[in-house]
Formats: C-alpha cells, structure tokens, sequence
C-alpha cells in the first residue's frame, strides 16, 4: 500500500526541462492478534489437571475426582501490508480461558466421608496454576475401622431359667469390608453342647463381611426332651363296705384297683419334667348292692366313677337296714303225745307271746314266759321243756317267716280242775298290749280239765302199765333233746 505524496513534498523545478524524480517504495506492515493455535507455529491449549485417587477396599469408595484449568494464548503478528505475509509473530500472552491473567485457582476439596473408613487427607488444599504448571497426582486413602462380630448363644426353651438366656459370647475381630466365617467354631460349640441335653434350632448367618457397627449374630438352642415310660406310677382303688347299722358285715368288700402310669416328658438340661402324660381317665364298673337276707341296702348300686391319677383313694359304705321280724312262742299241751309228736300237741293260743323286731336284734322274752308259765303252773300245766332260743337271742334273718319257739306242758295228775272262773287273766306283753281275748280258750279248758278226770280214773287202773309207759315216754324225751 502506498501512501499519498503531496506536491509539496517535491523540490521546485529549476528550469524547462524539469527532473527526473525516483521514487523509492517499501511495503507497509499492519498488526494482527491471534489465538495461540492460530499462529504459523500452532500453540497447543494447555489443561492443568488435578487427579484426586481415592484409594480402599470398599466398594464405597468414590470415583476419582478430576480438577482442570484451560489456559489459551494470544499471538501479535506482524503483516507485509502489500502482500499479506506474515512477517513476524510475538511470544504468545497466556491466559486462563474466561480471564486475562495467567493462573486460575483449583479450588480446596474435602474427601467425602465413608463410614466405617477415615481417609489419608482430610482435604486437598486450594491449588494456583499456570499454563506451565505440570499435571497433578493426589491419592486419599481410606483406612478401615476395626470391627466385630458378637456371636451370642442362647437358650430360648420355655423352660429356660429366664426365657431366651445367654449361657455364652464369642468375639471374632477383622476391619470393615473384610469378610469373617464363624461356621467351624460354630459347629464345634454344637456338639459341646448337644452333649449337655441342648438341641440346636437355628443360627443366624455365620458369615459375611465386617461393617462399620458391632453385628450380633445369635445361635439358640433349646432343650432336648425325651419321654420316659413308667417314670411314675399311681394305684387308686374304691373300696365299697356293706355293713349293717349296729356294724355287721352285710358282705366282702368291694374292691377296684386303678393303674395309672405316667410317661413323663424330661428336660434333658434340667432334668425336670416339663409334661406329664399320665395313662387316660378309668371308670369304675357300676356294683350293684349285694342281697343281705334280712336287712335292705340304702342303695341298690354304686354307680361307675371316673378317676384320674391325681384322684385320691375313694371309700363308699352301703349301709342296711335291718327288716321287720316277727317272732312267736307257743305253749302247746302235749298230753297223752309221744316226745316225737310234741308239736302236734294243743296250742294254748290265748298264752301265746308274739314279737315284733328287726333283724339281728337282741330280745328277752324270759319275764313274759315266766309270767305264762307261771299262771299255767296255777292252772295244774308243768312245763316239759322248750325250744332253745325262746327265752333269749336274735331275730332272724328269714323276712318270710315268722319265728316259733314252742314250750311244752301237760297237766299234772294230781292236780284238780280248775274252775273256768278261778283262771286268771294272763298278764300283758312288754310293751303293755293285751293278750288275746281267752273266752274260746277258756272252754276248751274245762273240757280238757273234765277229761283229766276220766283219765285220772283209768290211770288208777292201768297203774302199772302206765309206770311202765312213762318209763318209755323219759328215755325218748332224753333221744329228743339230744337229737335238738
């Protein structure tokens, strides 16, 4: 590019012909500013970076962290301003992309927290950079905390002493993130244990890794229980007495024995029993009254009862009560009889003495005989014998039969007839009740007085013969009362 030239510049011509004037011309330059890789020889941008490594065993660990600062540059050129050359270029001017200095500032981090760890740096200081600054290496490490694992076993049978009781704790000791494994010691602790009674149940995980908190793994155990058969036995009878209100046996007692056993579940570790099994529930059979002549149960039956091993032996006592029994004595005239035929003999009726009483009960009649005979004696009657058991005894058992017992008398031959008129009245009973009414009786007596009289005539005759008879009558009366 030329520039202008002005006339003034020139020298004046001196004459005509003027001169001859040379121009001599140089190319003109101009300045041009450009970015660093923009120049003849290209400038590379520089990054500085800060690489922050974090370092450990958890997979926690962050990624690494990348600072970076972009630096550019400027270039002058200097330019042949007819030609458009570049002729020269000036050092590049360095500065931080976004700026006009040459630095930038990385700034401070703080490695992040990771439980269970602690890191090397607590943090990586604030950095000055240029575009000459070299790439930088920071490496944190994270240590791992120490760690452990409480291995607890317990025992959590209900019977336990207090419920789910800890009888042992292991400690295994590692860092966080390492890996632990329990499971030979856990293994051996068992069979320690199985052989005190103890039966293992469950066991939480004996394996893993070591975190930043205490882990507690639990292993419980219960107790082993077996049923022993027999390990109790229990007898429970009933017994059922039969008496009579005054205490007779009525009949032999009734007798059931009950067997309980118990199979009993035993704690294998206490030795306790923690179940009893006893045998079921018995029933008794239903037992009927057994029949007791003379006398009537106040029950007819002992129902079937139930017993169980904790009832307690059981006693029942049927009494009786004793029936209504009747006895009678009869004085029978037995004149003229042979001892054999006695009883055929004539039954004083209106001297007879009727009771009334209840089995096995006692009676005397000896005052009420005595009183009879004693007024037949007045009569001219001498009594012969009688039956055993008429003065004194019991009554018997035979509700079905009256009771007879028979005195024996025969008018003496000395002995004048008595005048109906002059024959007492026969006293009362005991229990003050009049006898039977005699009029009938009576009668009957002064006929048998008259006929006493013919035969006392007929005696005189036959005198003799008549000792003998009675000689005869004495020794059959002997047979009779040996034969009773």
């Amino acid at each position: 590019m030329i520039g202008e030239i002005k006339n003034k510049d020139l020298p004046a011509p001196t004459n005509t012909k003027g001169y001859d004037v040379e121009i001599h011309l140089t190319h003109g330059t101009t300045k041009k500013v450009v970015a660093g890789e923009d120049a003849q020889t290209s400038i590379v941008s520089p990054k500085i970076t800060r690489t922050i490594h974090y370092q450990g065993l958890s997979s926690k660990i962050p990624k690494d962290e990348v600072q970076t600062a972009c630096f550019d540059s400027k270039v002058t050129q200097t330019i042949d301003a007819v030609t458009g050359t570049i002729l020269s270029e000036s050092d590049p001017q360095w500065f931080k992309v976004g700026s006009d200095v040459d630095k930038a500032e990385l700034e401070s981090i703080r490695p992040p927290e990771i439980e269970g760890y602690t890191a090397s740096l607590l943090q990586v200081p604030t950095l000055e950079v240029n575009h000459a600054s070299q790439n930088i290496e920071v490496n944190v490490t994270y240590t791992p905390h120490p760690s452990e694992v409480k291995i607890i076993y317990r025992d959590i049978d209900v019977n336990a002493t207090s419920g789910a009781q800890v009888f042992k704790q292991d400690i295994i000791k590692g860092h966080v993130d390492e890996t632990f494994d329990n499971q030979l010691s856990l293994q051996k602790e068992k069979e320690a244990l199985e052989k005190k009674g103890y039966e293992w149940v469950h066991s939480d995980e004996q394996t893993g890794v070591y975190t930043p908190n205490v882990q507690t793994r639990y292993v419980d155990f219960k107790h082993k229980v077996l049923t022993t058969p027999d390990y109790q036995t229990k007898d429970v009878t009933q017994t059922i007495h039969y008496q009579t209100e005054s205490g007779i046996k009525a009949a032999p007692d009734n007798l059931q024995v009950f067997h309980f056993t118990n199979g009993a579940a035993i704690d294998q570790v206490t030795k306790a029993v923690i179940k009893n099994n006893w045998s079921k529930v018995q029933t008794s059979k239903e037992v009927k009254s057994p029949l007791f002549e003379g006398y009537t149960p106040e029950t007819e039956q002992i129902k079937a009862q139930n017993y169980n091993n904790e009832s307690k032996n059981q006693s029942f006592i049927v009494k009786y009560s004793a029936n209504s029994q009747k006895l009678v004595v009869q004085f029978i005239d037995v004149r003229g009889l042979p001892l054999e035929d006695y009883k055929e003999g004539k039954n004083l009726s209106s001297f007879e003495l009727k009771k009334v009483g209840k089995s096995d009960e006692t009676y005397d009649n000896t005052h009420e005989i005595n009183e009879r005979l004693q007024l037949l004696k007045d009569k001219g009657y001498q009594l012969i014998e009688q039956d055993a058991g008429g003065q004194k005894g019991k009554f018997d058992h035979d509700d079905s039969k009256t009771q007879i017992y028979h005195v024996y008398l025969k008018l003496k031959k000395t002995e004048k007839p008595i005048a109906q008129s002059n024959i007492p009245t026969p006293p009362t009973t005991r229990e003050n009740k009049p006898m039977l009414p005699r009029t009938g009786e009576q009668l009957n007596h002064q006929l048998e007085q008259i006929g006493f009289i013919i035969l006392m005539g007929i005696g005189l005759l036959l005198g003799f013969k008549k000792g003998r008879a009675r000689g005869v009558d004495d020794k059959k009366r002997d047979k009779f009362k040996s034969s009773k």
